[in-house]
């Protein structure tokens, strides 16, 4: 019996990050953002993620992919 491999799915996403840099006390620290910042609004403000040490923002991409609704993610 021959054994196949598997051939994992790859993952594309579905909503595109954009990359940005802000300046907080004269630091410069880059961030990713997706969707339109006219989403916000007062009863959707933006969903603000922030990672841990050693992490990286694209990590995010999953979750923000599974959202069902479009929103403004930094």
């Amino acid at each position: 019996r021959v054994r196949r491999m598997h051939t994992p799915a790859v993952s594309l996403p579905r909503r595109a990050a954009r990359s940005l840099f802000v300046t907080v006390r004269g630091l410069r620290s880059p961030l990713l953002a997706w969707g339109d910042a006219s989403l916000a609004a007062p009863e959707r403000p933006p969903l603000v993620l922030l990672h841990g040490w050693m992490d990286v923002a694209a990590s995010f991409q999953f979750m923000v992919d599974a959202f069902a609704a479009d929103r403004y993610v930094v």
